[in-house]
């Protein structure tokens, strides 16, 4: 073992003063001497030693950066053409030079590298105050959400449909790229579908699934000409049952929805749905109408930076924005942890 290790080192001090072998030679005594348990082993290869950051975001290392700062001046490698006619004796005197003044140099800064520590300290601890108030503001929002979810709830049931569409309508393009996503045999659910034929290429592809409407007209529609597949829901907050759908489908322009149920939904999912269900959302903060100057004001604004970090948050991977072509809703997919 100790020939594989000097071939080629599991980790490298760069400390002239450290010697990694009587390191490693000492580790290896200390776990002969121990009984090491399974579970403390699974513990300690979860440990993060660096807090998670948004995306793009360098880590704070506490660790590196103390190290960083205490550990000096490092001889130059000499592999610089800058240094080509630096040879022999004198390569040898300028790296000892160098090594003494980087030990004068830590003697004289002790009080400076105190003062360093210090500081690092204190931002870790910062760091770990920030990490509980922020825990505690999500847990906050989720409460509020729920109450919020529960006063509106029980107010007169809203239609989501559009009455205007032809009840016939032929498949729109954009939920003809859905479909091509979706395996056959993977049981969906579709939340407030559109009125065209959808479910019908559902069938056609022998995809199981349960679409959700909450207005009676649709409802009907669809349990006498297209499928019996479906489900009134009178309170769509108050749903509960995702659990089975390899899909979940958000069918209609999510903007369309107050946002309270939206948050609502997004929060339920995740709760009550299975691991590694995949989520269809789909919206646009216009109403893609062109036939008309007068435009409609949807009950929800969707802000897509603020979206993709709250899909995270809340516990969510695999957060892809799909391409679309102009006049079609945006599409977002994402799964449950």
């Amino acid at each position: 073992m100790s020939s594989k290790r000097d071939i080629k080192p599991i980790f490298e001090i760069q400390d002239s003063d450290i010697n990694v072998s009587e390191i490693m030679a000492e580790i290896e005594s200390s776990l002969k001497k121990r009984n090491l348990d399974v579970n403390e082993i699974a513990r300690i290869t979860k440990l993060r030693l660096t807090p998670e950051t948004p995306q793009g975001e360098r880590q704070f290392d506490p660790a590196g950066t103390a190290h960083s700062f205490e550990k000096g001046i490092n001889p130059p490698g000499f592999t610089n053409p800058i240094f080509k006619y630096i040879r022999g004796p004198l390569r040898w005197f300028l790296v000892k030079f160098i090594e003494a003044y980087s030990l004068f140099d830590k003697k004289v800064s002790e009080n400076r590298i105190k003062a360093f520590f210090s500081v690092v300290y204190e931002l870790v601890l910062l760091r770990k105050k920030y990490e509980t108030l922020e825990k505690k503001f999500f847990d906050f929002q989720k409460e509020h959400i729920e109450l919020k979810a529960y006063i509106l709830g029980k107010k007169e049931i809203q239609s989501y449909y559009n009455p205007d569409k032809p009840l016939e309508g032929g498949i729109e393009k954009s939920n003809e790229r859905i479909l091509e996503m979706i395996n056959s045999g993977e049981k969906t659910l579709i939340i407030f579908p559109e009125l065209d034929n959808l479910l019908q290429k559902f069938k056609l592809k022998q995809i199981p699934h349960l679409a959700l409407l909450n207005d009676k007209r649709e409802y009907e529609y669809f349990k006498s000409n297209i499928t019996n597949d479906v489900q009134l829901v009178s309170h769509l907050e108050e749903y509960q049952n995702y659990s089975g759908y390899k899909n979940i489908f958000l069918s209609i322009n999510a903007c369309k929805l107050p946002g309270w149920l939206l948050e609502k939904l997004i929060f339920s999912i995740r709760k009550y749905s299975d691991s590694e269900s995949k989520i269809f959302f789909r919206y646009s903060n216009s109403s893609l109408n062109f036939h008309t100057p007068f435009q409609e004001n949807l009950q929800s604004k969707i802000s897509n930076e603020l979206l993709f970090h709250f899909l995270r948050e809340t516990g969510y991977k695999n957060i892809v924005r799909h391409t679309v072509e102009d006049g079609e809703l945006s599409l977002i997919t994402f799964q449950k942890v």
